[in-house]
């Protein structure tokens, strides 16, 4: 049998091969994830769907939806913001195009933007996992992180309605390629910002998530099986296997702090699904009790 010759070229080939393998770490308590490429690809498709539903059933919620009920004896009419929101003109300018703004500004380029957004924050990678920001960033970026979305998207919608060529606009806005383009953009822009933040909130979720399994010497179900995105389930392994418990407790919350979580996510969940009713049902011309008049 002829002997291969080990080049430095083949060992780095093989060395880069290795790292290939290596890269993303060992799932707890043993194993890798399979298929990594193509569950990575189904994770982000279902969360940019429910993170574009959440901001859906928020614009509904605030927006559009005429508060009332009348059940049991009970009659409440607590009117609607619809009628303001529908005729604002924020700048008092003569034929002003309100109704062109609202619709693609805060509606059809945040969508896609804040559904990017969400499947980066959700699906972090490896290189902001140690970048860690101060809690006050962590409470005043998801403000500034919204004031620049609007901004950004006011100015998306004057240049694609306003100020490119007919024709650009038309191509533009067939199929609304302009607006998903847009949000594509803005969402690649503004990340640069808010990935270390996102990457935060992943790992203080993480950190308490490991701290409750560690104590109770069970590994959960979602990191053992393909029940959540690869990076989670290896973010999660990394930390249980770098950590202790003592370390841990120092980031354990308070009864006031997972009282608070378990309120957001809950709401967080709701509005979710009233967003996909909003969008895909209510939108179609169909009507939902006490969601529609």
């Amino acid at each position: 049998m002829p002997l291969v010759e080990v080049t430095p070229h083949r060992l780095a080939k093989a060395d880069r091969k290795e790292a290939k393998k290596t890269k993303h770490g060992e799932l707890v308590p043993s194993g890798r994830v399979h298929f990594r490429r193509t569950q990575m690809l189904s994770w982000s498709a279902i969360a940019g769907v429910l993170v574009a539903a959440l901001i859906a059933g928020l614009y509904f919620l605030i927006l559009q939806m005429h508060w009332h009920l009348d059940v049991a004896g009970i009659h409440w009419n607590g009117g609607s913001l619809k009628g303001w929101w529908d005729n604002l003109n924020p700048f008092h300018i003569s034929n002003f195009e309100w109704g062109i703004y609202r619709h693609s500004a805060f509606r059809d380029i945040l969508e896609p933007s804040a559904a990017v957004m969400g499947v980066m924050t959700l699906l972090a990678k490896p290189k902001y996992w140690e970048k860690q920001v101060s809690t006050f960033r962590l409470v005043i970026s998801p403000f500034i992180l919204l004031v620049l979305a609007i901004g950004m998207a006011l100015a998306g919608t004057w240049l694609i309605d306003f100020s490119a060529p007919v024709s650009i606009r038309h191509f533009l806005d067939h199929g609304q390629i302009g607006n998903l383009a847009l949000g594509f953009l803005i969402a690649k822009i503004l990340h640069r910002f808010w990935a270390p933040v996102g990457a935060t909130y992943q790992g203080k979720i993480l950190q308490r998530s490991v701290l409750k399994s560690k104590r109770s010497d069970r590994i959960p179900s979602w990191v053992r099986r393909p029940l959540a995105p690869p990076v989670l389930r290896e973010r999660f392994s990394k930390i249980y296997r770098g950590t202790s418990q003592v370390e841990l407790a120092e980031v354990e919350p308070s009864r006031l702090h997972r009282l608070a979580l378990t309120v957001m996510l809950s709401s967080a969940t709701i509005v979710t699904v009233i967003g996909l009713i909003a969008h895909y049902w209510l939108g179609k011309g169909h009507t939902v009790p006490y969601l529609s008049s």
